[in-house]
């Protein structure tokens, strides 16, 4: 699968937000997105092609459930479908992450989350965790570390 063939569903209720991912991703030739504005519309673009996504960039803080509640949707929909073995890696967003939610990730199976507003740091680690290499010319690799903050800090109890 290339770049450009990759899906990503996107889950932002904010426009400033959606309008940001989606301008890093398509930067980096990444084009089939799929913007879901809730967590309704999401599950229900996530289950016509369960297989089908990349990742998913999800808010934690939407209109109608929230994204833990997504989460925890789209795992059943994996489930039901028989790819549990290929979970679709979800990145989380927010602005405020408690230890409870935290705790949360790691059952559902979460293991990025990122502060908003996102940094291009975090932009360009989405990137690394859909396989996209040479993000730009000479750059090193980012640490993994900065993609797994918030569950390694729920881990160790530091937080």
């Amino acid at each position: 699968m290339t770049n450009n063939d990759a899906k990503i569903l996107v889950v932002e209720d904010s426009e400033i937000a959606m309008l940001s991912i989606v301008h890093c991703l398509n930067s980096k030739a990444c084009g089939n997105i799929s913007p879901c504005v809730n967590g309704h519309d999401a599950v229900d673009t996530f289950k016509k092609d369960p297989a089908g996504y990349a990742i998913i960039l999800l808010d934690m803080e939407l209109p109608d459930i929230n994204g833990l509640e997504v989460a925890k949707q789209i795992r059943g929909v994996e489930t039901q479908s028989r790819i549990e073995q290929m979970l679709t890696p979800i990145v989380v967003t927010s602005s405020y992450v408690d230890q409870e939610q935290k705790r949360e990730f790691v059952n559902l199976g979460i293991t990025h989350f990122f502060k908003k507003p996102l940094s291009e740091n975090c932009k360009k680690a989405i990137l690394q965790i859909m396989g996209v290499k040479n993000l730009v010319e000479g750059t090193e690799p980012l640490n993994n570390d900065i993609a797994l903050y918030a569950v390694q800090e729920y881990k160790d109890g530091s937080k």
